[in-house]
């Protein structure tokens, strides 16, 4: 399987996608799609990812891929850095929510894919 690179709403390398998972710009991985929903290992609902980008759950993007169809327009991205070894991707939980579709915008989300993974500001890459 190929990883991807993520580019934040920036255009800069915020992550990695490969099949199913999703790491941090470090190689941890941090969430996974199911169908087209991103949940955390906890099971938390993220948002959505479709058409190439990550959706926050109020419909507006967070990040893409470099193959993304759509709106909204994507900002020229920076070159990806050399994507690290990916660490052991931890267990999934078993049972996960379905949450009721959110209609997509073609706005970009203040949050930032690491917000969006669940890191807070004050935590270091």
């Amino acid at each position: 399987m190929v990883a991807k690179a993520i580019f934040g709403c920036q255009g800069e390398p915020s992550g990695w996608i490969e099949g199913d998972t999703i790491f941090d710009e470090l190689g941890q991985p941090k969430a996974f799609v199911e169908g087209n929903i991103v949940y955390t290992y906890q099971g938390v609902y993220l948002g959505q990812f479709d058409r190439g980008y990550f959706w926050d759950r109020h419909g507006k993007a967070v990040a893409f891929i470099q193959d993304a169809d759509g709106e909204p327009k994507r900002p020229e991205h920076q070159s990806a850095k050399q994507r690290p070894y990916p660490a052991i991707e931890p267990p999934r939980p078993k049972t996960l929510s379905k949450p009721k579709p959110t209609e997509k915008t073609s706005e970009w989300s203040k949050v930032t894919f690491r917000e969006f993974l669940g890191y807070s500001n004050a935590d270091g890459p």
